[in-house]
């Protein structure tokens, strides 16, 4: 909870948590954002994977540059999940990709 309201820089409340997610040979994830109630901070943290090539995340933060982001093992990653366009279109080479995923939304209202 401190790392995200340091990193968001407002209070957090934690939303959820999924995982530990394994993606497997020839998965994809469709560029999409996620839940503006839930999902608004988010992290992965990637514990562990046996691939035969990168499996980069694309990110498209607020600049509207296309980013390719590469997770290791013991790595994270925070981004505005509900705002920032994100997905793996490429199909995983490899057996696994693991991942937690935890996510957080404002303690108080911050929108109207």
């Amino acid at each position: 909870g401190p790392l995200a309201e340091e990193w968001a820089g407002v209070k957090l409340r934690p939303s959820s948590i999924y995982g530990i997610r394994r993606y497997v040979n020839n998965s994809a994830l469709i560029s999409h954002i996620d839940k503006v109630n839930t999902h608004v901070i988010s992290l992965i943290l990637n514990l562990g994977q046996d691939v035969e090539e990168d499996w980069p995340l694309f990110v498209r933060p607020h600049t509207g540059e296309d980013e390719a982001v590469l997770l290791r093992p013991g790595d994270m990653l925070w981004y505005e999940s509900a705002s920032v366009i994100h997905g793996r279109q490429w199909p995983l080479r490899g057996n696994s990709y693991d991942n937690l995923f935890v996510h957080f939304k404002p303690k108080y209202v911050w929108y109207r």
